[in-house]
């Protein structure tokens, strides 16, 4: 019997506060952003926005990561190419989805032929996962004018 790939897993790490998240509804910036940027994937909030973020994940989630707020509309179909020096190269990804983007949004992972679907989730706000990143993926189905909004992690390493 074979054991079936996982390449998204649920975490039982500790839910963000809500007053680390701010009401990103209201924000004109993100008006703006959403309506000048057709396929984006960007983070782009305040320095103290991320700080205050960063320092609550790296003390209740992982001291060895930097926390920060991403906002896309989707994603084409990709592996995460973030390295960490001397060649290391980031396998997996932290992530908190904080915004949907809509119903039945789906991540699904790719063999690389880039055609064949491996596997597919569906995720859900307010939960911790931790992303295979180096198996192509993508996420679809973000209707236009809407976003995801995702605290995601930058996973540190140490030369040895």
């Amino acid at each position: 019997m074979t054991n079936p790939v996982e390449y998204i897993r649920k975490l039982n790490f500790p839910k963000i506060p809500d007053n680390l998240i701010p009401n990103f509804e209201s924000s004109e910036d993100l008006e703006t952003f959403i309506k000048t940027n057709k396929d984006v994937r960007s983070s782009f909030w305040t320095n103290q926005q991320n700080e205050d973020l960063n320092e609550w994940c790296q003390s209740n989630v992982c001291d060895s990561a930097y926390f920060g707020f991403t906002i896309s509309n989707g994603q084409d179909i990709h592996k995460d190419i973030g390295t960490a020096g001397s060649g290391v190269v980031q396998a997996a990804r932290l992530l908190y989805p904080v915004k949907l983007g809509g119903e039945n949004i789906k991540t699904y992972f790719w063999a690389d032929d880039k055609e064949t679907i491996l596997k597919e989730y569906v995720l859900e706000t307010k939960c911790w996962y931790l992303l295979a990143s180096q198996t192509y993926h993508s996420v679809d189905h973000v209707p236009e004018g809407q976003y995801r909004l995702l605290v995601t992690a930058q996973l540190l390493h140490k030369s040895i």
